[in-house]
C-alpha cells in the first residue's frame, strides 16, 4: 500500500465532483512545475469518500503524474485535509525513517529519472506510467542525514536560481 495508483476512472466520473465540499481531489492540474497547488480544486461526497478511501493522501506522500503530462512531481502539504488522489496520479507513502520526502522528490525529479519514466512510458494514444515501471526505479537510498544534506543543497541552488528571475525566460533556449 505505500505505492498507490489512483482509481480507476470509471470510479471517480465528472459528474460525482462537485465545485465545495470538505473531501478534496487531487487531480494533475494540482500539480504545476513540480510543485503542489490547489488553485484546481474539486470535491466529493462523504459517501464516495467512503467508497474511496483506500486512495487518500496524507501529509508528506509524494505524487507522480502518470499520464498527460508525465513524470511530474510533487510533496502533499501539510494542510491537506482529507483528500484522495485521482486516476492520473500515483501516490507514495514512504517509511521516513528510510527516505525523506524531499530526497525521493530530487531523485524522481532528476533529469535521468525523467528520462527513464518518458522512455518506459507506455501507450498507443498517449504515452502512461504504471505501479510496475515506478517499482522498477533503482533508487540510491544513502542514510537520511546524507539525504538531508542532499536536499538542503539542491534546495539552496533552486533558491539560487529562481532568485534570477529577471532573466528572460528563453535564456535557456540557447544552452541546451
Amino acid at each position: 500500500g505505500a505505492i498507490r495508483m489512483g482509481p480507476f476512472g470509471s470510479s471517480l466520473k465528472k459528474h460525482v465532483l462537485m465545485n465545495e465540499g470538505k473531501i478534496k481531489t487531487i487531480w494533475i492540474e494540482n500539480i504545476v512545475k513540480n510543485q503542489f497547488s490547489l488553485e484546481y480544486k474539486k470535491f466529493i461526497t462523504e459517501e464516495k469518500y467512503r467508497e474511496l478511501k483506500g486512495f487518500t493522501v496524507k501529509p508528506h506522500d509524494v505524487l507522480i503524474t502518470m499520464m498527460g503530462t508525465l513524470g511530474k512531481v510533487a510533496i502533499v502539504p501539510e494542510d491537506i485535509g482529507t483528500a484522495i488522489i485521482s486516476s492520473h496520479l500515483l501516490k507514495i507513502t514512504l517509511d521516513t525513517k528510510r527516505m525523506t520526502p524531499e530526497y525521493l522528490f530530487y531523485y524522481l525529479f532528476s533529469n535521468n529519472t525523467s528520462r527513464q519514466l518518458i522512455r518506459e512510458s507506455r501507450g498507443i494514444v498517449m504515452g502512461g506510467l504504471n505501479t510496475k515501471i515506478i517499482k522498477s526505479l533503482l533508487i540510491t537510498v544513502p542514510p537520511i542525514n546524507e539525504q538531508q544534506k542532499i536536499t538542503v543543497t539542491i534546495s539552496n541552488i533552486d533558491e539560487l536560481i529562481s532568485s534570477y528571475d529577471y532573466l528572460p525566460s528563453n535564456i535557456y533556449d540557447n544552452i541546451i
